[in-house]
C-alpha cells in the first residue's frame, strides 16, 4: 500500500489514508499544515492557544460545537483556551490580563511563576511547549515535539519510527526520537500495518490484512480491518474508539488519531505520563521535583495543584526550599561562601574582625605590600603613629608619623585620639568626641552615631558604604580593590605611599624589589637580590659563591668540598667528599659496583671469593654441577617456570615450561649463574613449543633442533638481560 497508507506522520494528527476511509480531519483546530505554517504562528500566544475554533469530531459537520476540547484545555466561546497561561481567558473564560501584565497559573501577574518564562502575555514552559520551544516564538514544524528544549520526532506509545531509507530503523518500537530531517519518516504499528507488518518494509500482499504483526486474510475477534489494518479500537492511537466498518461506505466508525502525547485508552484519547509524573494543565510533571507544580498529586487541580516555588528555591520531594549552589551554604535566607566571606567565616555568622579577610574559612591578618604586621593588625611603618619606623615606636601626643618618623600634628578637621588623628564627624570608634564609638551596624554621620545611610552611602550586606571610596565596595556593593588600591570616585586606582613606586599597577619598593631593582621593570637575574636599587648575588645559608653562583659544595659533583674540586664520573658528592654510588641491587665493593647475589669474587659480601669449580648462587657459593635433562626450576624474579633440555659440563640448554602461554619473563644470565655457567650464549623463540624452535610435539626428554634466532629480547634491568614470551637459551662455561 506504500508510504501514504495507515500512517501517521511523526504522530501528529494529521492522516493521509491512500484507500479513503471518508477523509475526516478528526483533531480539534489543528489542520495537517506543512512546517512553514507553523513557524508562523504567533509567538505571543501561550501552548495551544492558536487551536482555532472547535469544530465537530465527525465529517459532514463544521459549525461550532461544545465538545470538550483535549485534556489540559477548556472551551471558551469557539476556542479551546489553556486558562493556566492564556492572557485573553486568565483562570476563567474571558478574563483578559492588562498590558504590561502575563497570566501565570491562572492569575494575572508582573511577572512569571518559578520554570515559566514570559512570551508575550504568556507563562510558557519552554523545555516542552511546542510553540516556544527552547526559546519565545521557536515554534516545532507538524511532527515534531518539544522535550527538553528541542523539537524531536516523538512517536505516541506502541508506535514506531519507519523510514523509506532505512527499512530496518524501526526495530526498537516505543517513544524512540526521529531525526527531524528524515524524509518521509512516518510513526507506525507494526503489529498492524499493512505496509510494515512486523517490522519496517514489510508489506502484505494484496487482499491480506496485518493481523498481529503477522499478514493475514482477516482480523482476530476484538480488532477492526481499518482501510486494511487490524486495529484494536480500545488502544490503537490511530483509530481510537472505531467501530465494525471503521467508516467506509458509512459503515461504523474510523475513530479518532490521538494527539502527539496523548494515547488511546479503553477507546479515549487522554494525557498519557510515563513513571511518577502526572498530568498538571496539559503537561506531564513530576511533583516531586516540579518548580511549577511542587508537591502537586492525583488531579493536579485545586488543593492538588502543589506549590509554585519562588526565585532561588528549587523543589526537593515535593518541598519549596532555599536552594544554594555547591560550595554555598544557607545563612538566615542567603547563599553564602563560608571559605570567603567576612560575614560568615567558617561558620554562619562568624564576623571576621577589621582589617582582616576570610581565607579557606578561617579570619587572617592579610598586610599589602609596603605594610607590616604589628601586633596581629596591618601598619604602615611611614605614616602609622602607633608604630612609627618600627613596631611599638608610638609619636607623642600631637605628632604624626611621616616617612618612618614622629612629626607634624594632625590637619585640620581631624582631631587627635589617643595618638590617633580621626575625623569625629564620620569616624564611628570616635564618633562626636574621641572613644564614643557606634553600635554594630551604625554609621557616625557628622558626628553622631544614625542608623540609616547619609546620602552619597549604600548599604552593601548591612554597613553604610561610600562607593564612591570605599575599596571594598568600590562602584558597586562586593566590588574589592586589590591590595595596594584605594578607591577613588568610585574607581580602584593604584595609590603607592611614600617611598613606594607605581610600577605596572603594583606600588613596590625600588630599593629591594628583585623585579624592580632601582627603576620599574629592571629585574635582577635569579639568585640575586636587590639591595639600596642595585643587584648583587646573595646565596642562602648553606651556599657558598663559586664563580658568581650558588653552590651547595656538601652535595655539588662539580664543586665538592671546595669550589672547582669536581668528582670523577659516576661518584656522588656526599658530605663535601666524593664518593662512588651504587645502583639498587649492588654494592660497593672496594670502588666497584657488584652484585653479592651472583658475583663468585664477592659471593654474600665483599671480598668472599668462591672457591675453584664453585659458583656463586643467591650469595652462596655452590660446588659446580651441570642439571640433567627435564630438571626443572623458576625465574628468581618473576616465577616463570624453566626446564632444561640438553646438558653438558661446558653447554645447557634451557626452555621456557609453559608451552604457548607467552605471560612468561626470565633472566637468562641470572639463571645461567646460579647453575654454574658464567656466559649466556645465545638465545631465541620457541613459537610456543617446549624445546624446540616450532617443531612440535618437542619435550625435554624428546628435544627437537637446538636453533636459536636472537628473538624475544625485552630489554635488561638490575639483573642482566631480560627474555619475554615462548623463550629459550644457551649457557655455557
Amino acid at each position: 500500500m506504500g508510504w501514504t497508507g495507515s500512517i501517521v506522520l511523526l504522530g501528529i494528527t494529521a492522516l493521509a489514508m491512500a484507500g479513503g476511509c471518508g477523509g475526516d480531519d478528526n483533531s480539534v483546530g489543528i489542520t495537517g499544515g506543512d512546517a512553514s505554517a507553523d513557524a508562523t504562528a504567533d509567538s505571543s500566544l501561550p501552548p495551544q492557544a492558536d487551536a482555532g475554533p472547535l469544530v465537530d469530531a465527525k465529517a459532514g459537520d463544521a459549525g461550532p460545537i461544545t465538545a470538550s476540547c483535549p485534556t489540559g484545555q477548556t472551551a471558551c466561546d469557539e476556542t479551546c483556551a489553556t486558562l493556566g497561561s492564556d492572557p485573553a481567558n486568565c483562570g476563567a473564560c474571558g478574563t483578559v490580563c492588562s498590558a504590561g501584565t502575563v497570566c501565570s497559573q491562572g492569575t494575572c501577574a508582573l511577572s512569571c511563576a518559578g520554570g515559566t518564562t514570559a512570551c508575550g502575555q504568556s507563562c510558557v514552559n519552554e523545555t516542552s511547549d511546542n510553540a516556544n520551544c527552547g526559546g519565545c516564538g521557536k515554534g516545532c514544524s507538524t511532527g515534531l515535539t518539544c522535550v527538553a528544549g528541542a523539537c524531536s520526532a516523538v512517536c505516541n506509545p506502541g508506535l514506531t519510527l519507519c523510514t523509506p531509507s532505512a527499512p530496518d530503523a524501526g526495530a526498537d518500537s516505543g517513544t524512540d526520537a526521529g531525526s527531524s530531517s528524515s524524509t518521509g519518516a512516518a510513526c507506525v504499528d507494526l503489529t498492524g500495518d499493512r505496509a510494515n507488518c512486523g517490522a519496517c518494509g514489510t508489506v502484505c500482499a494484496s487482499g491480506e490484512v496485518c493481523s498481529a504483526g503477522s499478514c493475514a486474510i482477516s482480523c482476530p475477534t476484538g480488532q477492526v480491518n481499518c482501510n486494511g489494518l487490524c486495529i484494536s479500537p480500545t488502544t490503537d492511537p490511530l483509530y481510537c474508539g472505531a467501530t465494525a466498518g471503521c467508516g467506509v461506505n458509512n459503515v461504523g466508525s474510523n475513530g479518532t488519531p490521538c494527539a502527539a502525547g496523548t494515547a488511546c485508552s479503553a477507546g479515549v484519547c487522554g494525557v498519557s505520563c510515563p513513571g511518577t509524573e502526572i498530568n498538571c494543565n496539559g503537561s506531564c510533571v513530576d511533583p516531586a521535583t516540579s518548580a511549577l507544580y511542587c508537591g502537586a498529586s492525583t488531579t493536579c487541580a485545586g488543593a492538588n495543584a502543589g506549590n509554585a516555588c519562588m526565585a532561588g528555591q528549587a523543589c526537593s520531594v515535593g518541598t519549596c526550599s532555599l536552594s544554594c549552589q555547591a560550595g554555598l551554604s544557607n545563612c538566615s535566607g542567603t547563599c553564602d561562601n563560608l571559605l570567603n566571606d567576612p560575614s560568615n567565616c567558617g561558620t554562619c555568622g562568624t564576623v571576621c574582625a577589621a582589617g582582616a579577610v576570610c581565607s579557606n574559612g578561617a579570619c587572617t591578618l592579610s598586610c599589602q605590600a609596603s605594610l607590616t604586621a604589628c601586633s596581629g593588625v596591618c601598619d604602615n611603618l611611614q605614616t602609622d603613629n602607633h608604630n612609627c619606623g618600627t613596631c611599638g615606636t608610638a609619636c607623642a601626643a600631637g605628632q604624626v608619623c611621616a616617612a618612618g618618623v614622629c612629626g607634624l600634628s594632625c590637619q585640620a578637621a581631624l582631631t587627635n585620639c589617643s595618638g590617633v588623628c580621626d575625623n569625629l564627624k564620620t569616624d564611628t570608634t570616635n564618633c562626636g568626641t574621641c572613644g564614643h564609638a557606634c553600635p554594630a551596624g551604625d554609621v557616625c554621620t557628622n558626628g553622631a552615631c544614625t542608623l540609616t545611610c547619609e546620602a552619597g552611602l549604600d548599604n552593601c550586606s548591612g554597613t553604610c558604604d561610600d562607593l564612591q571610596t570605599d575599596p571594598a565596595n568600590c562602584g558597586s556593593c562586593g566590588h574589592t580593590c586589590a591590595a595596594g588600591q584605594v578607591c577613588s570616585a568610585g574607581t580602584c586606582q593604584v595609590s603607592c605611599q611614600a617611598s613606594l613606586t607605581n610600577c605596572g599597577g603594583t606600588c613596590d619598593n625600588t630599593l629591594t624589589d628583585t623585579n624592580n631593582c632601582g627603576t620599574c621593570g629592571h629585574a635582577c637575574p635569579a639568585g640575586d637580590v636587590c639591595s639600596a636599587g642595585s643587584c648583587a648575588l646573595s646565596c642562602q645559608a648553606g651556599l657558598t659563591s663559586c664563580s658568581g653562583t650558588c653552590d651547595n659544595l656538601q652535595t655539588d659533583t662539580n664543586n665538592c668540598g671546595t669550589c672547582a674540586h669536581a668528582c670523577a664520573a659516576g661518584d656522588i658528592c656526599s658530605g663535601g667528599v666524593c664518593t662512588i654510588s651504587c645502583q639498587v641491587g649492588l654494592t660497593n665493593c672496594s670502588g666497584d659496583c657488584t652484585n653479592e647475589q651472583n658475583d663468585p669474587s664477592n659471593c654474600g659480601a665483599c671480598g668472599t671469593v668462591c672457591p675453584a669449580n664453585n659458583a656463586c648462587v643467591t650469595g652462596r657459593c655452590i660446588p659446580l654441577a651441570y642439571p640433567q635433562p627435564c630438571t626443572t626450576g623458576t625465574d628468581p624474579e618473576s616465577g616463570s617456570p624453566w626446564v632444561v633440555c640438553t646438558s653438558s659440563a661446558s653447554a645447557l640448554w634451557i626452555s621456557a615450561n609453559n608451552g604457548e602461554t607467552g605471560a612468561n619473563t626470565y633472566h637468562a644470565t641470572q639463571i645461567c649463574n646460579q647453575l654454574g655457567y658464567s656466559t649466556l650464549a645465545a638465545y631465541g623463540g620457541t613459537g610456543g613449543d617446549t624445546c624446540s624452535l616450532a617443531q612440535r610435539g618437542t619435550s625435554c626428554s624428546s628435544p627437537g633442533a637446538e636453533t636459536f634466532q636472537g628473538g624475544g629480547n625485552d630489554g635488561t634491568d638490575a639483573n642482566g638481560l631480560v627474555l619475554a614470551s615462548t623463550v629459550m637459551w644457551q649457557c655455557t662455561k
